[in-house]
């Protein structure tokens, strides 16, 4: 057996499902580089599984508690750690070194610190020297790179008291009247809502000291050339934790008011199409900020010919033998998703900052395109004789168990096994025949009995079609052909869902057994391979 095939099976050896077993068992006596992949594997599994039911499953965080409940399978490496980043905040030091996050945190944090420090050390923004001690932790502005997209400030935050490091937290369910930002920003930024502040991304960016961490702050840009704002941090958590209960939260003041000029951007005006495969694609403009290079882009969402939607598009570029990726430290902030009287969606993409080389002519490639099927449709399942198979779109998928409990119920739900299956993932809805009768008011209840329902992946598989050479090359962030294949998903309809949109317990009591399944659509990727040259001028 080849070392590669041993590897992505060692999970399902692990979990013990598998088939060609003694094949495995043979190759790891031989081989002591499997073996040892294999031992290490082995303790993080079981690390993860004895440790599910102490995760912290915050709605905020984003947490899915289901994958690390249930069996382990068909995850491999990369699974595994994409699981951990997740809980990272609550992990334990051994899990941080076995997992690997370690590793990736520093090479992340190297990436953002090195595209900083490149545009500060150019004179592109300002060197700040602010800072404010609160409650044993002192936290500085250390700079700020301020443009016409984004306004970013670099904040150090040092722990006076330990050698434990902190980050600005999330944690609403413990300060419920906080709003769910790491960062209250206030004053010349511009912002979109009337009711909160402005949005607020926050960066964990590595370093040496144990009791050091540097933010990157980034939200929206300045309404002002000179522009002052004031950046609030109350609560900080501690990272890398023995457990859960182990988890630190510091509360304090640390407000810094902060100046800075904005830098005005390049625009070039593009206007080139192309054709995915019966989608338009227009590249609109190129703009040359500090802290990204962004392209504003349209397409045509619907595909007539083939019947599906255009959901997303994935760029690279290259510029003088050099390729890049995504901007370490700026993010898309805008989309449109209703499309245009013409049908088409405006996006945009932020790529790696060109700002300094002041290209004059760029090579943009397209990557990955993702699209849904469409047409809707309706199955009457016998929820009390499962396992079910269903058809939709060539494609065979099995409801498997339904669980209905007095607070919940869960329904499991394998997607196709065949091996010529093209598709990722299936879009999954349940619904009820009618609406019910609202004896209270004595009217009909008016919701229309559909409801849409995210499945957490029980089941899975990472692809990443990238080699270790194409992945050198980048510059940038991040895996643009990396994608998740899911095997079986897992749907939780809850009475308390309910509650949130105002159904009364009459209802939820109906509501909660679903009667009909309805596959919505199911979603794809493919790989483009087309590239554009573009002057800027």
């Amino acid at each position: 057996m080849e070392c590669k095939k041993c590897r992505d099976k060692l999970i399902d050896y692990i979990d013990g499902n598998i088939q060609n077993e003694e094949e495995i068992k043979k190759h790891l006596k031989e081989c002591e580089e499997c073996k040892l992949e294999y031992e290490n594997l082995k303790e993080v599994v079981g690390y993860l599984k004895i440790n599910s039911q102490n995760i912290n499953t915050d709605k905020k965080l984003n947490l899915n508690k289901n994958i690390r409940k249930n069996k382990i399978s068909s995850i491999g490496r990369t699974g595994l750690i994409a699981i951990f980043l997740s809980i990272f905040l609550v992990a334990t030091a051994f899990a941080a070194e076995k997992l690997g996050f370690l590793d990736w945190w520093k090479d992340s944090s190297e990436i953002r610190t090195n595209t900083w420090e490149e545009l500060i050390e150019n004179g592109v923004g300002q060197k700040l020297d602010k800072s404010m001690i609160d409650n044993g932790v002192k936290i500085s502005a250390k700079g700020i790179i301020a443009d016409e997209i984004n306004t970013l400030v670099l904040l150090e935050v040092e722990n006076l008291d330990e050698d434990r490091r902190l980050t600005p937290s999330y944690n609403t369910s413990k300060y419920p009247s906080r709003p769910p930002l790491p960062v209250i920003v206030e004053g010349d930024i511009e912002n979109f809502y009337e009711d909160t502040p402005p949005l607020v991304n926050s960066y964990s960016i590595y370093t040496e000291d144990e009791n050091k961490v540097n933010i990157l702050v980034s939200t929206d840009t300045m309404t002002k050339d000179k522009g002052k704002f004031t950046l609030n941090i109350d609560i900080l958590q501690t990272m890398i934790n023995e457990s859960e209960e182990d988890i630190k939260y510091v509360e304090g003041n640390w407000t810094l008011e902060i100046e800075g000029e904005k830098i005005p951007s390049k625009s070039y005006k593009v206007g080139k199409e192309i054709d995915l495969d019966g989608n338009n694609l227009i590249i609109d403009e190129v703009v040359i900020a500090p802290t990204t290079t962004q392209i504003n882009y349209r397409y045509k969402e619907y595909n007539k010919e083939k019947r599906y939607n255009l959901d997303s598009i994935d760029f690279s570029m290259e510029y003088k033998g050099e390729s890049f990726a995504n901007s370490p430290i700026s993010y898309d902030k805008y989309s449109d998703y209703e499309a245009d009287d013409q049908g088409y969606i405006k996006r945009e993409d932020h790529l790696y900052p060109l700002y300094l080389n002041d290209p004059k002519e760029i090579t943009l490639n397209i990557d990955t395109k993702r699209y849904s099927t469409r047409g809707e449709r309706y199955y009457d399942i016998d929820w009390e004789n499962l396992p079910e198979r269903v058809e939709y779109n060539g494609s065979e998928l099995t409801v498997k168990s339904i669980d209905i409990g007095e607070e919940e119920t869960e329904i499991i739900i394998e997607e196709d096994y065949s091996k010529d299956r093209k598709y990722l993932k299936s879009n999954i809805t349940f619904m009820k025949s009618s609406n019910l009768e609202n004896k209270e008011y004595d009217k009909p209840y008016m919701h229309s009995g559909d409801y849409l329902f995210r499945g957490e992946y029980t089941k899975y598989e990472v692809i990443n079609t990238n080699t270790d050479e194409s992945e050198d090359k980048l510059k940038g962030f991040e895996n643009n052909k990396e994608y998740v294949h899911a095997e079986e998903q897992k749907f939780t309809i809850r009475k308390s869902d309910f509650a949130e949109v105002g159904m009364s317990d009459l209802y939820k009591e109906k509501y909660i057994t679903p009667e009909y399944l309805v596959i919505q659509s199911q979603e794809y990727i493919d790989f483009p391979d087309k590239s554009i040259d573009i002057k800027l001028k």
